[in-house]
């Protein structure tokens, strides 16, 4: 019981930060002619509904990005073992690239561009 107190807590808490910083709503602090304080809340309802309902449509295009990319993601059995380039044939699986690492002669190091 006390985690879902503390979690109501926490969203109420997202909800008025978040709510803040969007102008969803202002609190004005005004004096009285007595001397006593008042504060005022005016809450900007249209914005709350303009803002959630971005929010939902932004919320489904990327939904339905992510349902066409996993549509056309290739398994691995359709993927090749080695890419070809420039109409190579690709390496067979059985040979290791070479290994130029033990001289440091042929070893080739790209410039760093400045």
């Amino acid at each position: 019981m006390k985690n879902l107190l503390a979690l109501l807590a926490l969203v109420v808490i997202v909800v008025l930060v978040v709510g803040y910083f969007l102008n969803w709503y202002s609190v004005v602090g005004i004096e009285n002619q007595s001397g006593g304080h008042r504060l005022q809340i005016d809450v900007n309802t249209d914005k709350i509904k303009a803002d959630l309902r971005r929010g939902k449509e932004k919320l489904k295009e990327t939904f339905e990005d992510f349902q066409d990319l996993s549509e056309h993601a290739k398994t691995p059995a359709e993927m090749p073992a080695w890419p070809k380039t420039n109409g190579e044939k690709s390496a067979p699986k059985s040979e290791a690239p070479p290994d130029n690492t033990s001289d440091p002669a042929k070893l080739k190091i790209p410039p760093i561009p400045f």
